[in-house]
């Protein structure tokens, strides 16, 4: 099959790390300079000249440019803006031709600069573990509102945009980050509890469908019971086990 066209296009080359540690890449881009952009698993952004790591690009002082693996990038070529998506919560504007007229020493290929902008996606319930965004309407060019996909459990609603005066970000939906292990029903009106490995406590008021309350036990819940006693406040009869 690589003898013909479309498999000389499924063809690939290991990327040649040099004298950067060896990762695994999540968040790929290719730019309009034929470079090709991508991530790593200790949150730097690297910078590709055919399967050569030409810039590794941190943070002041070294600092890493996320605390965890960046999963997407946007690139603006009007105003030259990369921007970062990470797994920590966070969204970064870098000015890339910063980053394309580097010329670092050979034994030492490292861009030291930080982020032109940042927007954390955080709320008081807990930060966001961003795991894929789309934008809304990919026909209306001046639209930056994307959906945002969270790890810990939910979806957000956010303006991507480097404006101080950016709508501000909001929580769609909360929903359990890993796998249910209880499920109870409460004796005294019509709830429904549920508790997960990711640690948090969610009670449903069934008749109106809303999530009326949430608690983040901060280690995994493996089981539940409503305990039956006399009627008041759902969340103060509730007993949870905790731990694995």
């Amino acid at each position: 099959m690589a003898k013909t066209f479309t498999g000389l296009k499924l063809q690939g080359q290991l990327g040649r790390f040099g004298k950067t540690e060896i990762s695994n890449v999540i968040g790929i881009f290719s730019m309009p300079d034929e470079k090709v952009i991508s991530g790593c698993d200790w949150g730097n952004i690297l910078v590709w000249d055919e399967e050569l790591i030409d810039v590794e690009v941190t943070r002041k002082f070294r600092k890493p440019c996320h605390s965890a693996p960046i999963i997407m990038f946007l690139y603006s070529e009007n105003d030259a803006l990369l921007t970062s998506i990470s797994m920590d919560g966070t969204i970064k504007f870098w000015y890339y031709r910063t980053v394309d007229t580097a010329d670092p020493p050979e034994n030492d290929r490292v861009l030291e600069m930080e982020p032109s902008f940042t927007i954390s996606v955080h709320d008081s319930v807990g930060n966001a573990k961003i795991m894929g965004m789309c934008k809304i309407d990919d026909s209306d060019d001046e639209s930056n509102d994307y959906f945002i996909q969270d790890g810990n459990g939910g979806m957000w609603l956010a303006d991507i945009v480097m404006a101080a005066d950016a709508k501000p970000l909001r929580r769609l939906a909360k929903f359990h980050g890993s796998e249910i292990t209880s499920l109870q029903s409460s004796p005294v009106g019509y709830y429904i509890a549920t508790t997960s490995l990711d640690g948090w406590l969610h009670v449903h008021d069934v008749l109106n469908k809303k999530l009326v309350f949430t608690h983040d036990f901060k280690v995994p819940i493996t089981s539940s019971i409503w305990l039956p006693l006399k009627p008041g406040n759902y969340d103060h009869y509730l007993a949870v086990c905790k731990g694995l």
